[in-house]
């Protein structure tokens, strides 16, 4: 919780002297003596100003909007405002998509936000070519309890398609495979850890998993949890941001065994106009423990560009490029995110 800062007043009295002499107009010596510009009844005037004031009820402290506050660091501007009772502007929405990394902040208490969005897939691998498509890619993320919580659901349905390709003994392709319907349901919570306190970060954690509930070709048939930790700098403020994420999920290799994936991200983005930015970010996706062949490290670059049409309502579009073998060739499409 933010801390309100006390300031304090110093009094100064202003002391003088006089020369010995005649009593005049009766003056008693007893009366009580004065600061210079203050009128008798001032000192009354005082009190009953101090005690009104004691007696005005004070406005509530605001509620915290994460977990933790940083003990070292620099206190910013938006501290020192915050500490003077001031309203807070609400920003423009601040969503996960399109990035692979999760937005630092939740929506805040009594807020939703409902992000959507179409990928295209492709991939041509040694024994065939990977066509797919997903849709709605829908995450709800809803601002609980307080405004450092969030609760989220996700659900997007695919179309997939495996066309196989003339490889050793096989003269010609085959029928090609398809596969389509709902995805397993996804689940998560996020806690606001930190803002930003100078050098150091504001960040997020994020539980999350999904369980089986999705159609016969495309479940996972088990819980597979996962977790996040993400963090970002306002390197200049409205313009340039930097972030990154840390995650461990549990994986199914679609054969028989799980696996952990790690991923970790860095991403730039930049606001060319206080409604259109635009951003890079490179991810790599590691494997543990993995025994399927074929599974190995992916590494992507990640360009995409965002467009706030209000506060509350924006557009994107992105595209991963894969940048080696065990990496899919491409995916990516436009998306629509908007703020109750």
């Amino acid at each position: 919780m933010r801390q309100f800062l006390l300031g304090s007043l110093a009094a100064t009295a202003v002391a003088y002297t006089g020369c010995a002499g005649l009593p005049t107009g009766g003056v008693d010596s007893a009366a009580p003596r004065y600061a210079a510009g203050q009128a008798p009844g001032d000192e009354k005037g005082d009190r009953d100003k101090k005690e009104k004031e004691k007696d005005e009820p004070k406005e509530p402290p605001k509620p915290p909007k994460a977990l933790f506050e940083w003990a070292i660091g620099p206190q910013e501007e938006k501290d020192k405002e915050d500490a003077k009772g001031e309203p807070e502007k609400e920003k423009p929405i601040d969503t996960d998509r399109p990035d692979f990394g999760v937005a630092t902040t939740t929506p805040g208490k009594g807020r939703a936000v409902l992000e959507t969005g179409y990928s295209f897939y492709h991939d041509r691998g040694p024994d065939g070519t990977l066509t797919g498509h997903t849709y709605p890619d829908a995450v709800l993320r809803l601002g609980m309890f307080t405004d450092w919580f969030e609760f989220r659901v996700g659900q997007t349905f695919a179309n997939i398609r495996t066309t196989p390709v003339a490889s050793g003994n096989v003269p010609a392709p085959q029928t090609p495979a398809d596969r389509s319907g709902a995805q397993d349901l996804y689940l998560g919570t996020k806690f606001a850890l930190t803002e930003q306190k100078g050098f150091l970060p504001e960040s997020v954690l994020l539980l999350q998993g999904t369980v089986p509930s999705g159609s016969r070709d495309l479940t996972n048939n088990r819980v597979l949890p996962g977790i996040i930790y993400s963090y970002g700098w306002d390197v200049i403020e409205e313009k340039l941001t930097v972030s990154g994420l840390t995650e461990a999920d549990k994986v199914f290799d679609g054969v028989d065994n799980t696996y952990t994936q790690l991923a970790q991200t860095v991403e730039a983005r930049y606001s060319w106009t206080p409604k259109f930015r635009t951003f890079i970010e490179l991810l790599a996706l590691m494997p543990v423990n993995a025994t399927a062949p074929g599974i190995g490290p992916q590494y992507y670059a990640h360009p995409g560009m965002c467009y706030l049409v209000t506060d509350n309502l924006q557009l994107d579009f992105h595209v991963f490029i894969g940048l080696n073998r065990h990496a899919t060739d491409y995916f990516g499409g436009p998306g629509l995110s908007v703020r109750y």
